[in-house]
């Protein structure tokens, strides 16, 4: 699990220079990510992945990817848009 989010990470790294952005919405479930445009479709890949998410017990965390790999709180998100919005 985390050899997949290293890998994942270390793969965005790799695509992108120049300051850290934020380049998707994310959910975090079991140590796993799920990406989208929106967090509606980061959902919609999670129900993919496990149809029965909602009756795990696990919590799902939301946040953001970043163009470094990692994925970020929604704090953090914002302080990193701001940063970014003034370059």
């Amino acid at each position: 699990m985390n050899q997949e989010i290293n890998r994942e990470r270390n793969s965005e790294q790799n695509l992108t220079s120049g300051p850290e952005k934020i380049v998707s919405c994310a959910l975090r479930f079991q140590g796993q990510l799920f990406k989208g445009a929106t967090h509606a479709h980061a959902l919609d890949q999670l129900e993919i992945h496990s149809p029965n998410w909602n009756k795990s017990g696990d919590y799902v965390e939301d946040g953001f990817m970043t163009s470094a790999g990692r994925f970020v709180k929604r704090k953090e998100a914002e302080e990193i848009a701001k940063r970014t919005s003034t370059d």
